[in-house]
């Protein structure tokens, strides 16, 4: 149990934002998985009293534990456990078991987790009802305001996944995205009109405009951005110029 906490107390900062479970816990993936429900109620008290405790001069008078929703913590371990899947991080790959253990959380409204798996489900299963469900779930998001999840779903049509393909609408969804001051979305943008992709003639001041865009919501190496969009299929196949900015990310000082 000691452990367990050890590592749900390093983790706190980054799960909300990104789900992003540290080498220990996955290395310890049963330990979390077997936990019962009494014992996600006394680690969920002893969390919300700590940061409570730790924030207390920075919170005016509004308790942690207060506004903590009833499964906060197991729904942020459960994150954590299909990150450590999805990743094949200290244990084995398995899209499946991902998809598994977030189920249960979206279903019970973590919009975290519903985002997770809608990702999944577009971008990682063969599925085509799955990643229609997802696609369905990324556009309810994005209609509801959410830049990102437009900017995902302009990678959907552009890839076909669980929608038409479609540059047309994938651009309309990069323009949303970028323009809301998503990173990645705002260099992909840059890159088309560097090299004349979507039907977009080439032309550098539209690049460099997209390129120093602001604000930037997200912290991101252009030339990592333009390599993983290369992988991802997301820019014509071009093997050269992955290859090129895939040097200049690892390389970049």
């Amino acid at each position: 149990m000691r452990l367990f906490l050890g590592i749900v107390l390093a983790a706190l900062p980054v799960l909300s934002a990104a789900q992003i479970a540290p080498d220990g816990f996955c290395e310890n993936l049963a330990t979390f998985e077997d936990l019962t429900p009494a014992d996600y109620a006394s680690l969920q008290q002893w969390s919300g009293d700590y940061i409570d405790t730790l924030f207390a001069s920075r919170s005016r008078g509004v308790q942690f534990s207060d506004v903590m929703p009833e499964d906060w913590l197991r729904n942020q371990v459960a994150k954590s456990i299909a990150d450590c899947y999805l990743r094949g991080r200290r244990t084995e790959q398995n899209t499946n078991k991902a998809m598994a253990v977030l189920e249960g959380p979206a279903s019970s409204g973590d919009s975290g987790a519903a985002h997770m798996l809608a990702s999944i489900q577009v971008f990682r299963s063969d599925d085509p009802e799955l990643q229609r469900e997802g696609f369905l779930t990324l556009k309810q998001e994005a209609d509801d305001g959410s830049a990102y999840s437009a900017g995902k779903l302009g990678w959907a049509y552009a890839l076909g996944r669980g929608t038409e393909k479609s540059e047309k609408r994938a651009l309309e969804q990069y323009f949303i995205a970028a323009k809301a001051g998503m990173t990645y979305w705002q260099f992909l943008l840059a890159h088309v009109y560097e090299q004349g992709y979507y039907g977009q003639p080439v032309d550098p001041e539209r690049a460099d405009y997209w390129r120093t865009y602001e604000p930037k919501i997200h912290i991101a190496k252009y030339e990592c951005v333009i390599a993983q969009d290369y992988e991802r299929g997301i820019f014509p196949a071009n093997e050269q110029l992955q290859e090129q900015y895939m040097d200049a990310c690892v390389n970049q000082e």
